[in-house]
């Protein structure tokens, strides 16, 4: 736990730094701007294609943040429900349910290069990070479909779990804003 802690602190404050950086040359220098911190920059998407702004339109919606942090969630409890010699009909269920997850988190990194660019959308920290652990996902499939045997898959699941920083980060965020509506 100690861990997730340290880990989300560092991504929040390079996070922080590299938005507070943006945003001031984006005011001085006509770039992007992310106000609302939501790792989304605020893009003027006037005579973008269309693919781009409904993309954009998108990831933009509170309802996608939700939906993703729903899928983080579900993607936490499903992997601590594996366990060492589990029957073969759990872990199929498991191993289909990371599939899924994996298939949703792909779309979701997806969906963000289409509707920000890659130039903005890595300037997140947090995008970053996602897209690593998206990578990641996809090595360990990848992996599990060619039946490796020389990797150790377990240790590539464990860095699933670190999809949690974005909960915790969203958590913290729900915390200061408690703080100032008191």
């Amino acid at each position: 736990q100690l861990f997730l802690v340290v880990l989300s602190d560092t991504f929040s404050n390079v996070s922080k730094a590299e938005k507070d950086e943006a945003n001031a040359r984006g005011k001085s220098a006509g770039e992007y701007m992310d106000e609302d911190n939501d790792g989304i920059m605020d893009l003027d998407m006037t005579g973008k294609p269309a693919p781009q702004r409904w993309a954009y339109s998108v990831v933009t919606q509170p309802w996608f943040s939700h939906f993703i942090m729903a899928m983080i969630l579900i993607n936490t409890v499903s992997m601590c429900c594996d366990y060492y010699e589990q029957p073969e009909a759990e872990a199929f269920i498991f191993w289909t349910i990371n599939l899924v997850l994996t298939f949703i988190f792909t779309i979701e990194i997806a969906l963000k290069l289409v509707a920000m660019g890659p130039a903005n959308c890595f300037r997140d920290a947090f995008n970053r990070f996602d897209a690593f652990v998206v990578a990641l996902s996809l090595v360990e499939v990848a992996l599990e479909f060619a039946g490796n045997g020389v990797v150790n898959l377990a240790v590539l699941r464990t860095f699933r779990l670190l999809r949690l920083v974005r909960v915790l980060k969203v958590m913290r965020s729900l915390e200061g804003l408690h703080q100032i509506m008191q």
